[in-house]
C-alpha cells in the first residue's frame, strides 16, 4: 500500500451474514478522498492484517 492510504474495516451484519466493509481512503489530500469500498465474507484473511 502506497503512502498517505489508509485502509478503514468494520465488521458489519446483513441478515444472519456478517461481513467485513473494507474502505480505501487517501488521507494525504484535503479533504480525505475514499479510493474504494466493497464487502468481503472473508473475514479470516482481511482482519488477520490488524494484528
Amino acid at each position: 500500500m502506497r503512502p498517505g492510504r489508509d485502509v478503514l474495516q468494520s465488521l458489519v451484519g446483513f441478515g444472519e451474514k456478517h461481513y467485513l466493509v473494507r474502505i480505501f481512503v487517501d488521507v494525504d489530500r484535503a479533504p480525505a478522498v475514499v479510493v474504494t469500498a466493497y464487502r468481503t465474507s472473508k473475514l479470516d484473511k482481511y482482519r488477520k492484517e490488524e494484528l
